[in-house]
């Protein structure tokens, strides 16, 4: 079933700047998003809007950023992903000269965790090497498991649970092994992903 429906997220600084006294340069800010061109039709399922649907999962936390800031761009980007190239396409318009958060959430892993990353990686494009010592369960108590020196240590323990938390939200990936795992027991390697690489500018500028 089809029918027509259209979502406006529309900046309203410029009314605000009549009423309020702002700054006249935001008159030009908006933001659009729309489930479809005014020609279109928008898709439903199950008797709900696709775009509605997704837009509510979007903004209840499902487009949020690693520090769990839910911005127009990021609910843009949500939806365009989930749809991908077979259905419906949402239409997005922008026009911000500053950061714009619709809601903020409980980050996916605290700020001291994201502040490790200069300290892990000396540069953007360093490797972490690993070794055996990193992997929690590489102990002699450990009867069900294949060990191997160097066993465990807790300073690593504490550096790879730190990792594991990195990898887990794509800012850190293994170097020539599937897992992390194998990456510690194999002696290889992790590095920063290319987001991983963007937090870390921001860490170490201070902006996080």
């Amino acid at each position: 079933m089809y029918f027509f429906s259209i979502v406006v997220v529309l900046g309203i600084w410029g009314l605000l700047a009549h009423w309020t006294g702002l700054p006249q340069s935001s008159v030009r800010v908006y933001q659009f998003l729309s489930a479809c061109c005014p020609s279109e039709c928008t898709e439903e399922f199950n008797g709900r809007g696709t775009f509605t649907s997704l837009l509510v999962d979007a903004l209840n936390g499902g487009a949020a950023d690693l520090i769990e800031h839910v911005t127009l761009g990021g609910v843009c980007t949500f939806i365009d992903e989930a749809l991908g190239p077979w259905d419906q396409l949402p239409v997005f318009r922008t026009n911000v000269n500053s950061f714009i958060s619709l809601r903020k959430d409980v980050p996916q892993v605290p700020d001291s965790v994201l502040g490790q990353l200069p300290f892990l990686f000396d540069a953007p494009g360093a490797k972490l090497p690993l070794d055996p010592s990193f992997e929690p369960t590489n102990i002699p108590d450990w009867e069900e498991h294949r060990i191997v020196e160097p066993y465990t240590t807790e300073d690593n323990l504490g550096t790879f649970k730190i990792l594991q938390q990195l990898e887990g939200i794509r800012l850190v990936r293994s170097v020539e092994s599937e897992h992390m795992y194998h990456a510690a027991m194999e002696s290889k390697s992790c590095e920063l992903t290319a987001l991983g690489k963007r937090y870390w500018h921001l860490t170490t500028t201070g902006k996080i």
